[in-house]
């Protein structure tokens, strides 16, 4: 039978093209020409639609893993930071801009391809995840909004089916996973309601064999240990 599959698009402008076609057809209006460029600044507004506040965008982002949202956002920070079209190298160059000196985290030994961390290329240590997330926790002025956005142990997004019982609602955490890899960086309160921030990259340990679920008992054994423990 028929199969269905969600995937990020390829090529944004192909598809645009394609569903403001079909609408000028739908409604049967005529036209030459659809053309992408930079809006003239005497140019008529005909219909606008704004989207959800970035507050939820992240939230969505993280609680589904959105891997287009991902992207789309590393993309406006470079435009927003450089006042320049946003791209995959300056949303990376504004990220390092934004946290090299306020984070600590060595950007020479660190490639980051892109925002969804789908690429292979990507390289990042645990040790920066971590001063990442410390930082984000300690400093940042709305760090609630990013430790709620995560996904909950047991409770919601991509861990509602994982880490319940005496964990659940516990590890507030970011999933990341392809074949032969899995990841898990977020928060785990503890025992004596201490919160402490933690980073798992597990990077096929055996090539060629993907063990997702042998991988993500190991996580969940290791989130279990600190929820337990006293710190």
């Amino acid at each position: 039978g028929p199969l269905s599959f969600a995937v990020a698009l390829q090529n944004p402008n192909l598809a645009t093209y394609g569903i403001v076609a079909g609408l000028l057809r739908k409604y049967s209006i005529h036209y030459s020409n659809l053309v992408y460029g930079k809006t003239p600044p005497l140019a008529k507004i005909l219909a606008e639609n704004s989207s959800p506040e970035l507050a939820f965008l992240i939230k969505n982002m993280l609680k589904k893993s959105d891997n287009l949202i991902a992207d789309s956002l590393l993309k406006k920070l470079g435009e927003k930071y450089f006042s320049v079209q946003g791209s995959w190298k300056t949303g990376r160059n504004a990220v390092q801009a934004i946290l090299a000196s306020k984070t600590d985290i060595d950007f020479k030994h660190l490639v980051m391809v892109d925002g969804s961390g789908l690429s292979r290329n990507n390289i990042v240590t645990p040790n920066a995840f971590v001063k990442l997330l410390n930082f984000a926790y300690t400093q940042l002025p709305d760090s609630d909004l990013l430790f709620e956005s995560l996904p909950r142990s047991g409770i919601d997004g991509t861990l509602k089916h994982r880490l319940g019982g005496l964990s659940l609602g516990r590890i507030h955490a970011k999933t990341g996973s392809m074949h032969g890899i899995s990841s898990l960086a977020g928060y785990v309160r503890t025992a004596n309601n201490q919160v402490l921030a933690f980073s798992i990259l597990i990077n096929d340990p055996v090539p060629g064999k993907n063990n997702q679920g042998g991988y993500r008992l190991l996580e969940n054994q290791i989130c279990e240990f600190l929820a337990r423990s006293y710190v």
